[in-house]
């Protein structure tokens, strides 16, 4: 959400293809960028750089201001924005970007022209099954009628209030709300709205500093003293480069010359070595990432074609392996007949994007709303999952949720 003010390259840089711009919709995952800086209101949320190796912000009182990029040791104070698409056609697109790129929150953006829509009840089901904190912005204010806009609110509220969802609908209307729900909206229930409106700048104050004020929800903290583990969400051929892989750094850090395990392998599902050339975190070259960053890395004598996405870099003394079948406890979410064994349908589960089939599962069918544990198999090759780890599945107009319990191959348990 963009004011007015900023100029149309401003205003395009998070969009990938050029096609969207006149499209009007986004059907790619977009990233941008935004500082923390306590106490500061910004009329542009984009950073940009000039070409020296510095940045260059633009605040509300209109001066600028330049600062160096070593942040890797003070990761949350900056922010990734994740656009998704929202049309029903790229809803794999939204399920890979809501799985693949570990969000702390997930923001739901409603039109109070048009209304709480049909997908938009489906992203908030897969984003409440996930257990990602949800906040909503109902934005266009301007352009909708004053019935309309309260009609919008209105239906959202009972959608929050019912009894599958028991969200408790929280209207922004002051700083001092602002404070209260980004203390505790990863903590309860509280489901914060926005009413804002990109022409007039209604409301976008409150959302700054609502992000602002936003904890991280996962303790990268922590995990920086663990063995380095990267996810593979893109990958890339770059002329005088090589092989250059973007993604997720999962635990511990990675620094140019790290000599990595790169699997499962597409042929054997095996795990090889191969070491980092250089890294790259928001454009610009450092010296290390830590874990909860994003980064792109480049790969020493990797050929493009051995690298595809959901495949992961970690240091060899994780000894990772993978395979070919996993349990899952699933909840369907909506499905038109009935899913029993041989049911196939495609997953997504952190960057794993592939398709499995049911092997067998602890009831005879399952319809919309019912709960099992499931025994999957991926079709394609083996991959490599983390205990825990909640995934979405989808076929045709089928959806579901899970998180990952076990896994069936005696390789995988050791």
């Amino acid at each position: 959400m963009l004011p007015n003010s900023l100029s149309s390259a401003e205003r395009d840089s998070p969009v990938r293809h050029d096609f969207i711009v006149f499209a009007g919709g986004d059907t790619s995952q977009g990233l941008m960028s935004l500082p923390r800086k306590r106490g500061v209101a910004y009329v542009a949320v984009l950073i940009q750089a000039d070409g020296t190796g510095l940045l260059r912000l633009q605040y509300s009182s209109g001066a600028s201001r330049k600062f160096c990029l070593p942040v890797p040791p003070f990761p949350a104070q900056i922010i990734t924005l994740v656009d998704l698409a929202g049309h029903a056609k790229y809803f794999k697109t939204t399920a890979s970007g809501l799985t693949g790129h570990l969000p702390d929150y997930a923001a739901v953006v409603i039109g109070a022209n048009a209304g709480v829509i049909g997908m938009c009840k489906e992203h908030l089901g897969v984003a409440l099954a996930l257990q990602i904190p949800t906040f909503f912005v109902v934005t266009k204010v301007d352009l909708a009628p004053a019935h309309v806009a309260k009609h919008s609110l209105d239906t959202l509220t009972t959608i929050l209030k019912h009894p599958s969802i028991r969200k408790k609908p929280f209207m922004i209307r002051s700083m001092d709300d602002v404070i209260t729900c980004a203390k505790h909206l990863h903590t309860s229930n509280l489901a914060p709205i926005f009413v804002t409106s990109c022409v007039s700048g209604v409301g976008l104050d409150l959302i700054r500093t609502f992000l602002d004020l936003l904890p991280q929800r996962h303790q990268w903290s922590t995990k920086r003293a663990e063995g380095a583990q990267f996810m593979i969400n893109e990958v890339f051929g770059v002329p005088g480069v090589g092989t250059v892989v973007s993604g997720t750094v999962r635990s511990g850090v990675i620094v140019p010359g790290s000599v990595l395990t790169l699997g499962p392998d597409v042929s054997d599902g095996t795990f090889k070595p191969c070491a980092v050339k250089s890294v790259h975190f928001k454009r610009l070259p450092v010296d290390h990432v830590v874990a909860g960053q994003t980064a792109s890395l480049a790969l020493k004598k990797v050929k493009r074609s051995g690298v595809r996405r959901g495949m992961i870099l970690a240091d060899p003394g994780l000894h990772c392996s993978a395979g070919w079948e996993f349990e899952a406890e699933i909840a369907v979410l909506t499905h038109s007949t009935t899913i029993q064994t041989r049911y196939q349908a495609v997953i997504h589960c952190e960057a794993v994007r592939q398709s499995a089939q049911v092997v067998g599962m602890d009831r005879d069918r399952l319809r919309s709303g019912d709960r099992a544990t499931v025994r999957f198999r991926f079709l394609q090759h083996p991959e490599y999952l983390t205990p825990g780890a909640r995934f979405v599945f989808r076929e045709g107009k089928t959806k579901g949720v899970g998180r990952v319990v076990g896994f069936a191959d005696e390789k995988r348990k050791a």
